[in-house]
């Protein structure tokens, strides 16, 4: 804990030393399981244009979050600095690295650093609301494309394929009962508390508290409403948005490829967007600080059970992670302390406003 934490929020150090410890551990572990001398070789052997390609793609994730935020800002009249949607962009990912429940420090990391920058309670959290739900619209719909693009993949094998077609049927049903539950709003209600409920329980477990009220899960239902009616009168920024989602999840995903690439191995694209996707919704639903070791574990392990060679798929995915994951730490650090700055100018200017008059 720091100083920070009289301003209303603060950095959580132990979880930075767990992820940190984490970490170092699975760099070493790795290259030991898959013999130094032949991690070292490959390292050697690296395409390094592909590889500086890969960094420079990564920063579409942070912009295409940056592009999603400002565009629900303008539907509800708010204006806020482009460079100030980036810092909050890298802010964002800081948070899912360093909080438990990544998903929740994201949302709360958010709403503190945006009511800082004059957001009312009400629209702060439309704000959440909204960007959440197009950036995961995006995901639902990347990988409905991958399960619908796996099968043009020649060496599916016959349980794959069985997988794949449950995948899509699933995602067709899933699809047909959120539109059912937008037009029966009691319903929704109900999905939503039951839904909250699941994590409560498991917030429970961990922390000894709930996750949610009731009363939070039913605002949040409410805010989701008003948010859509918001963007159906501007419907004009309504493509914007979902090209911001999707442009959030491109900087990862091509990323990864391009790591693929300057190891010497084209990955099948229905592959790439399967595995990664998938990876990233066990992330989500281990609520491990930024899925350490879940993210790698099944992105490989889902990689290479689609034929991709073991070595290079492993070495792959660390080097993935660390542009991904580790790389953007020191600038999210950067955008935390900067922003937490500016606001305490701010608010002492205010105060000395008041004062004068």
């Amino acid at each position: 804990m720091n100083n920070n934490k009289k301003n209303g929020f603060s950095l959580n150090w132990r979880s930075f030393a767990f992820i940190f410890v984490a970490g170092v551990a699975i760099y070493i572990l790795v290259p030991n399981l898959l013999g130094v001398r032949e991690a070292i070789g490959l390292l050697k052997n690296m395409n390094t244009y592909w590889l500086i390609a890969a960094v420079v793609v990564e920063f579409l994730f942070y912009f295409g979050m940056a592009v999603l935020l400002y565009v629900i800002l303008d539907v509800i009249n708010k204006k806020l600095k482009f460079w100030d949607l980036i810092r909050l962009s890298y802010l964002s990912n800081f948070a899912m690295h360093l909080l438990p429940f990544s998903f929740v420090g994201t949302g709360i990391v958010n709403y503190y650093f945006l009511r800082l920058k004059g957001l009312t309670s009400g629209q702060t959290i439309i704000t959440i609301v909204l960007r959440n739900t197009f950036t995961y619209l995006a995901m639902a719909i990347l990988l409905l494309i991958s399960v619908i693009y796996l099968p043009t993949h020649a060496e599916l094998s016959r349980l794959q394929t069985y997988i794949v077609v449950g995948l899509i049927a699933f995602g067709v049903c899933f699809l047909v009962y959120m539109i059912y539950l937008y037009y029966h709003k009691d319903r929704f209600y109900k999905s939503a508390y039951k839904f909250a409920g699941f994590f409560n329980w498991i917030s429970r477990k961990v922390r000894k508290k709930p996750l949610i009220s009731k009363e939070g899960t039913l605002e949040m239902v409410d805010e989701i409403y008003e948010g859509l009616q918001l963007l159906d009168q501007k419907r004009a920024s309504v493509p914007y948005a979902i090209f911001g989602g999707f442009l959030n999840w491109f900087g990862d995903i091509i990323c990864l490829g391009l790591v693929f690439l300057a190891f010497g191995y084209e990955i099948h694209v229905g592959v790439l967007l399967f595995a990664y996707l998938i990876s990233q919704i066990l992330a989500i639903a281990s609520w491990i600080p930024g899925g350490l070791g879940v993210v790698e574990a099944s992105l490989g392990l889902i990689i290479i059970s689609f034929g991709a060679p073991a070595d290079i798929t492993w070495m792959s995915v660390l080097v993935f992670r660390l542009l991904s994951f580790w790389l953007p730490i020191p600038v999210g650090m950067y955008s935390f302390y900067s922003l937490s700055a500016e606001a305490k100018k701010e608010k002492l200017a205010l105060e000395k406003v008041k004062n004068q008059a």
